[in-house]
């Protein structure tokens, strides 16, 4: 279909179909990063948590130090490399500075998430990627969010919505390693629809909605035995129309 554009309260979106590609106007908050340029290294033997071009980055790791974050040098349209360290549970937790997007049922705003990203190890690795809460320990149990997450010994990706610690999940994909997927998020004002890879899932009973907190754009990787394994990320972003 291609890209298009159309006006949405009064903020100029630009999508292909349920993709939301950037917006401009008075009323617009958004997250783009392509990781193209910027300074994301971390590397053995840093402090934690980092601040890396307006992320936070916080260490989970069994043992000290090794995690890695880089720029992919010479990947289509940039992508960052997350590598663990070589310990049970070793990773990285990731999220944008603020909280700044909010699925309020009140305040009725239009809102999406979306991401890209491929991961080593389809078992042996846990990961969550969404929007959420503040919370530097993601996969260990969050309050509130909407996001997408895999646990360590399961090739099984659910898809979650979770208010103060109370989840309604379904099952978004199976996990393949070293393939990309485009997970998604948009938020109608009303009701949450998640996508893989463009394709529409079930829509969850709405009744965990976290509609009275601000979420910010969250990803953690950690691996799931005592070996070292990888992330890739191509896009993330998030975007909202509060208006």
């Amino acid at each position: 279909m291609g890209v298009h554009s159309r006006y949405l309260r009064g903020n100029l979106l630009f999508l292909d179909k349920q993709r939301w590609l950037d917006a401009v106007g008075p009323n617009v908050v958004k997250i783009l990063d392509d990781f193209q340029f910027g300074n994301y290294d971390i590397v053995a033997g840093d402090t934690s948590p980092q601040t890396k071009a307006g992320w936070l980055c916080t260490f989970v790791e069994v043992g000290a130090g090794g995690q890695l974050a880089q720029l992919v040098a010479g990947a289509d349209g940039g992508a960052l490399l997350l590598t663990t360290a070589g310990n049970e549970n070793d990773g990285i937790n990731v999220q944008a500075l603020g909280e700044a997007f909010n699925p309020s049922l009140t305040n009725a705003w239009p809102m999406y998430f979306g991401i890209r990203f491929k991961v080593s190890s389809a078992t042996q690795s846990d990961f969550l990627a969404g929007l959420c809460i503040t919370d530097t320990t993601l996969t260990a149990g969050l309050t509130d969010g909407m996001y997408f997450r895999k646990p360590d010994a399961s090739t099984t990706v659910s898809y979650v919505l979770e208010k103060n610690s109370t989840e309604t999940t379904g099952t978004a994909w199976t996990c393949v390693a070293d393939t990309y997927v485009t997970a998604e998020i948009l938020f109608d004002g009303t009701n949450v629809d998640f996508y893989v890879d463009g394709v529409l899932l079930t829509r969850l009973a709405q009744t965990n909605l976290p509609d009275d907190e601000y979420l910010t754009p969250s990803f953690e990787f950690l691996n799931g035995e005592a070996a070292s394994c990888t992330i890739t990320i191509d896009w993330i972003r998030a975007l909202q129309i509060q208006a």
